[in-house]
């Protein structure tokens, strides 16, 4: 369900681009009986709204040794301040780029915009092109509208590769009737030429956006991924909503079962790490085991 105090930022998001967000997204948000229920006037929409009501910077850093380890603290992938965020974390990569490892840590951060992983993170520190193939499975006609508005050609089921859909779990041949496979590819920008390790800190608490960032960088082999069992739902697209009739509540839903790399169900089993130890974080970091497991690792 849509809270109140998120409504004005859902619908100046879904409103401001007409291209992007062609309709079915901005329909939802300005229903009149949805206005209504949420005391929300389209002239507010010239306001800045923040969905975490927060100006500060998303991020902070800090050198754990000095020459050596670098550490950057990512506590939402804030939509609204990829490029001024970006700015000052490009200055630090720019300090660190001879450093051996450099720790990412986004241990309770429940998500945002994947443009901000892509932009400050990916793309600064990629070295190459890097490409992450995923299939997504869907059923029932209510999506539609929605996948035609961003492009998206669905497959019937029937038309996957045999030796695929063998990897794939039972039930997407017996519940599912259409398929997408949608392959992301982040390009360098102006790379930093860091040559150390990245290790990637996660915890249950990943999601959204963020677990779209941990199911990236394992499936592409981009970090070592450090901690607990991510929170999943992250690959796909946005989510969809409809109101409902009466009250006009907006509810938001997941539409697609995204599968991960090795064709596990990504809402099922989220994203493994590769190193599991305790991810509870520690201002201390030598009581922060998944920090202490970077420092010790060779």
């Amino acid at each position: 369900m849509v809270e109140k105090e998120h409504f004005k930022w859902y619908h100046k998001a879904y409103s401001q681009d007409r291209i992007l967000f062609e309709n079915p997204w901005s329909k939802v948000f300005n229903e009149e009986k949805v206005l209504a229920r949420y005391n929300y006037s389209k002239q507010e929409n010239d306001e800045e709204i923040g969905y975490f009501g927060n100006t500060n910077p998303a991020f902070e850093t800090d050198i754990i040794v000095p020459n050596k380890v670098a550490y950057l603290k990512i506590h939402v992938m804030d939509g609204g301040r990829v490029e001024e965020d970006g700015k000052e974390i490009r200055k630090f990569y720019e300090e660190i780029k001879d450093y051996e490892k450099l720790i990412i840590d986004i241990r309770g951060n429940s998500g945002g915009s994947d443009h901000y992983w892509q932009a400050n993170v990916i793309s600064p520190l990629a070295k190459e092109p890097i490409s992450v193939s995923n299939y997504l499975l869907v059923r029932g006609d209510y999506g539609n509208p929605f996948y035609r508005s961003r492009g998206i050609k669905l497959k019937p089921i029937s038309h996957l590769d045999q030796d695929i859909l063998k990897k794939m779990p039972e039930e997407v041949e017996r519940n599912f009737q259409r398929y997408w496979k949608v392959t992301k590819t982040i390009k360098p920008k102006d790379p930093i030429d860091f040559r150390g390790k990245i290790y990637l800190l996660v915890d249950y608490r990943v999601y959204s956006s963020s677990e779209s960032f941990a199911a990236f960088c394992k499936d592409s082999g981009f970090a070592t991924l450090v901690g607990e069992t991510t929170g999943g739902d992250g690959i796909g697209i946005d989510p969809l909503f409809f109101s409902l009739p009466n009250s006009g509540i907006v509810i938001r839903f997941s539409s697609m079962m995204a599968l991960n790399g090795d064709f596990t169900i990504n809402e099922e089993v989220k994203t493994t790490p590769h190193v599991k130890v305790s991810a509870v974080p520690s201002k201390d970091y030598r009581y922060d085991k998944a920090i202490q497991y970077v420092l010790n690792e060779n």
